[in-house]
Formats: structure tokens, sequence, C-alpha cells
């Protein structure tokens, strides 16, 4: 349905034909309609190399949301495979960039390894680096939760973070020890005290942005790649516990993919035996997104990865036959049946398996 002209104007329309390169493409256009002063008119067609082309149009959006919402203007940062925008602190930029980067050749070479066949993306992706939450919310159009450090968008295909070191609680929290620590009489005793505040901030931000970044390029390569389809019904623990299977960073320091996974097995901890049921977890993405989803997401994210790391270590064929199955979905009732078709329709004993494996290989340490 082509639309017809603005304001006088003729429209202009994009077709994307990276996917056939080395082919001729032809392009037709069809008059349809009888009236006569509504002829299709076609002219001045342009080849555009696509990386060109999609960086004017992520550069313009984005300026003009930093335009509406006051926010410091972007810069741009380029590396092989990622185009980003930044108003944050270029060596912080810079440093999240090299993260994506190191997570590309990394997610190739570990997957690959267990038998999964990768598409190389066509086009760098797109990542937009924050300095304030502000920018987040901006980007999102709606209100998120203080703990969201960062998020990938799959109808854009974008990455969006922000620097976790202007996160507004934890802000607050720091004022409120310093100005705590500032009581203290004793010259030393209060240097200390700072001292140790400043090491332990520094700490969580260095966890929270790593994490958050590696967890967010594994989303975004996992749909990039041809692992899920972006367009397709992907069950949110398949989603999740893939990106938390990449993520796992400790004492300020990205472990690698596979790797035990701290913060997600201090989640299984804590939550003792209060886990989302199984069935559940499979079954529908409420465990989540319904009523309950906030007092749930961190074990269920846990969960998550312990399911996704139990398949790929002792089944990883199956969790491949599995994916290919359900990449073509687009609706989530098969999902109980896609599940059990690959790994048996006996949910219970999976699920005892499940925990079994948590306690053995990953609360174990």
């Amino acid at each position: 349905g082509l639309l017809p002209s603005l304001r006088g104007k003729p429209r202009h329309y994009v077709w994307s034909v990276a996917e056939y390169i080395g082919r001729r493409v032809r392009i037709v256009l069809v008059d349809q309609r009888s009236q006569k002063d509504r002829d299709v008119v076609c002219s001045g067609f342009q080849m555009r190399p696509l990386n060109a082309f999609q960086k004017e149009v992520f550069k313009s959006e984005i300026l003009a949301l930093a335009k509406k919402h006051s926010l410091r203007e972007l810069e741009s940062y380029s590396s092989i495979h990622f185009q980003g925008f930044s108003n944050a602190n270029e060596d912080f930029t810079i440093a999240q960039m090299r993260r994506c980067e190191t997570m590309y050749s990394h997610f190739f070479s570990h997957f690959r390894k267990k038998g999964f066949r990768l598409n190389v993306p066509v086009e760098r992706m797109m990542v937009t680096i924050f300095r304030q939450q502000q920018g987040l919310v901006a980007y999102m159009r709606s209100p998120l939760p203080l703990g969201v450090t960062g998020l990938y968008h799959p109808p854009t295909n974008r990455l969006v973070v922000y620097d976790f070191g202007n996160n507004r609680a934890l802000k607050a929290h720091e004022k409120k020890e310093s100005e705590a620590a500032q009581k203290t009489d004793n010259v030393v005793a209060r240097r200390i005290i700072e001292s140790k505040l400043e090491r332990r901030l520094s700490s969580i931000r260095n966890l929270a942005n790593i994490s958050t970044i590696m967890h967010e390029t594994a989303h975004q390569l996992s749909f990039n790649t041809g692992m899920l389809n972006r367009k397709g019904d992907v069950p949110v623990w398949l989603a999740e516990g893939l990106a938390c299977y990449c993520e796992s960073t400790d004492n300020g320091v990205w472990k690698g993919i596979g790797k035990w996974n701290p913060l997600r097995a201090s989640s299984l901890r804590q939550a003792g035996t209060k886990h989302v049921a199984l069935r559940d977890l499979i079954k529908s993405n409420e465990w989540l997104h319904g009523p309950q989803g906030r007092q749930n997401a961190n074990v269920g994210y846990a969960q998550s990865w312990a399911l996704f790391h139990m398949l790929i270590t002792e089944e990883p064929e199956g969790l491949r036959r599995y994916m290919k199955l359900i990449f073509s979905r687009r609706t989530p009732d098969h999902r109980l049946t896609d599940f059990a078709q690959v790994f048996g329709a006996n949910l219970e004993k999976l699920e005892k398996r499940h925990h079994d494996y948590i306690k053995r290989k990953l609360l174990s340490r």
C-alpha cells in the first residue's frame, strides 16, 4: 500500500536488499487503482550501503530524542561490528563498545563449538549509551524500575544502557553514607570509612555496567545471528537464560560465556524453595510480566539461567533441535508441546532434575 503524496511531495520508500547480495534484484511497482489523478510515479532510485543508511536513520532519531527531552547531545562511536551513539563519559563509552566487541567474538566461538550455526550480521548493530537514567526512560517512553540498567529492544533491534554510577538510588545511598562519615570526629577513621565506601560503590557500579552490557549484547547477538527469531514467539526463560549464561561477572571482571554466575547463584540461594514452577516458566511469560512479575524476577532469571545451563551442558543437541523447532512460532500456544517433544513430557521428573542440577552444579561452590 503506497501512500499518496504528502503536502504535494511524493513519499520516499526504502527496500533493504542486503539479503540478496550477489543476486539480481527487480523491484516492481504496480498501480492497481484506476484513478487517473493518482498515478504511481517512480524515479530517483539510489543504492546505499546498508551501514551508512542505518547510521543516518539512527543518528536522526537519537538526536531528535535528545532535543525533545533536553538530553546532552550524543556523539557517534563506531567499532567493527557496532554503531554507537553516546552522551556518557568518553572513556566509559569506549570501554562499553569494546565489551560489545568482546562479546561478539566470544559468542561466535562459544556457540559454534556447541554446534550452533550462526549467521554473520550483515549490518553493524546499534547501541545507545546514556549518561543517566533519564535517557533510557526517554528512549522507552515510559517509567522503568530503578534496577533496570539497560535493555535490548527487539522492535528497533537496539541495545540501550546507561552508566549505573549515575543511578539515582545509588547516588542517594552514596550521599547518605558520605554525610554519616562526615559526622565522625576522628579524621583517620573518617578517611577509612570514605575509602571503603568509594571502593564498595565503585565495585557495584562496575558489576552493574559490565554484566548489563554483556547480558544485553548477548540478547542482541542471539537475535541477529539466527539463534532466536526477533519476530517470533520466544519464551522469556529461553531469551533470558541464554543472556544470563553469557553475562557472568565477578569482582568487576567478566568471566566468560558459560562460566559460573555468582549473581544468579545468589538469587537461587536466597529464594530457597520458593521457585517458579517449571511448567509456568516454560508455558508463558506471566511469571515475569504478570502481577507477581517484580516479585518473581530475580529467581525467575536465575532459574532460566540454570535451565539453559543444564540443557546446553547435558543436552546440547536437544537444545539446538528445540530452538530450531520454535524458530517459526508466532504465538505461545505451542510452548509446552514443543518443549515436551524434545525434552520429554514428564515435567515433574524434569523439574526434579532441574533442582538437583542447581544444588549439585550451581550451588555447591
